[in-house]
């Protein structure tokens, strides 16, 4: 038997994407790496999504 579930969250609080993924701390490496300015971070709406496979199957 085999199960395969699929699925997308979408996420517009901040504060719930940081405790899932961790966002301050990339977003500090972007805005060293020049990529963001300080200023861009919390301006803007904000949206992050992620897909996520889960199998669930038995050995023969």
């Amino acid at each position: 038997m085999r199960t395969a579930v699929v699925f997308s969250p979408v996420i517009r609080d901040l504060e719930t994407a940081e405790q899932l993924f961790g966002l301050r701390r990339t977003l500090s490496r972007a805005v060293d790496a020049g990529y963001l300015a300080p200023a861009d971070i919390g301006s803007a709406p904000f949206v992050v999504s992620c897909t996520l496979f889960m199998v669930v199957a038995d050995a023969p």
